[in-house]
């Protein structure tokens, strides 16, 4: 799959048009009833690349981590590059850094390893370099282990669904954009909890499309996006078949009602495979800048119990 590099954010977002009927705080997150030990951070440079040894293995991730004064903890949200590209790329792509500035968390980019570099959907050894990263960020960066969320783009997209899927206990909330999923993507998702998932997906996506099917991997087909967030909503206890309506000439929103924790997908009209809000390489189709996704997300993101 070719890399897919985005330009910045240049739309302002819209409001989130698309409330779930979530009833209460799912348990199972982990405990943060003790402060984070970084309520006086550690001074980072923004954009600092940190190293986190797993199992002897030197794994990296750039952190941007707002000036504080320290006090209350703050939000986490990790951020996982496309396949065959870079913690760069997807900063420079998402705006995701000048939105922890203006919002107060912080965001870290994980970088992926070995040809591609891609992520382990199948095995574990990416989610054990997260459960080590959210633990260094907790302990240095005034994270709050409560309110750690996930977004990543297209391959990046998988990793966060299957986070969700293996971790639910750390993730409070998750928002794949153009993602992979199903079965051949990750295995079974069995959540220990609901968890809240926000979507974004082009109908004309090339890639990943939208319908299901083939991928650019051989024998790795996908599963169709509204089958797959259907699961979801399966999964979190909703009402069969979401609420749509229309955001824009360009968006629509799909609400699944009725939910221990909430479902939404945004269904860009056209769109290929792109972060909704950015300006996108040609190769990857036509985008919108009727919505940000990324400030979608971030609404999505604080407004989780």
């Amino acid at each position: 799959m070719p890399t897919i590099r985005l330009g910045p954010i240049l739309a302002a977002a819209l409001l989130l048009t698309a409330a779930s009927g979530a009833t209460a705080q799912s348990p199972g997150l982990a405990d943060a009833s003790s402060p984070s030990a970084g309520c006086e951070p550690t001074a980072i440079e923004p954009g600092a690349v940190i190293t986190v040894d797993v199992d002897g293995v030197p794994r990296e991730a750039r952190v941007h981590a707002p000036t504080t004064d320290g006090g209350a903890a703050r939000p986490l949200v990790l951020a996982f590059h496309g396949y065959g590209g870079g913690f760069w790329d997807l900063e420079a792509a998402a705006g995701l850094s000048d939105a922890a500035d203006a919002h107060g968390f912080v965001v870290a980019y994980p970088q992926g390893v070995g040809e591609g570099p891609t992520w382990d959907l199948q095995g574990d050894s990416d989610t054990a370099f997260v459960t080590a990263l959210i633990d260094d960020l907790v302990a240095s960066q005034c994270v709050d282990p409560k309110r750690v969320f996930a977004t990543g783009f297209s391959m990046g997209g998988g990793m966060t669904n299957v986070l969700a899927c293996r971790l639910a206990d750390r993730f409070a909330a998750v928002a794949p954009v153009a993602a992979n999923h199903g079965e051949t993507w990750g295995g079974t998702c069995a959540p220990s909890r609901p968890v809240p998932v926000m979507a974004f997906h082009g109908t004309l996506d090339t890639f990943l499309p939208y319908a299901g099917g083939d991928s650019p991997f051989p024998d790795r087909p996908v599963t169709g996006v509204e089958a797959w967030m259907a699961g979801w909503a399966s999964t979190d206890g909703c009402a069969p078949g979401p609420t749509v309506a229309s955001v824009s000439a360009e968006v629509d929103s799909l609400t699944w009602q009725g939910c221990a924790a909430p479902v939404v997908l945004y269904r860009v009209l056209g769109g290929g495979h792109t972060w909704p809000g950015g300006v996108n390489d040609p190769a990857g189709g036509a985008s919108t800048n009727d919505i940000s996704a990324t400030e979608l997300m971030w609404a999505f993101f604080a407004a989780t119990p």
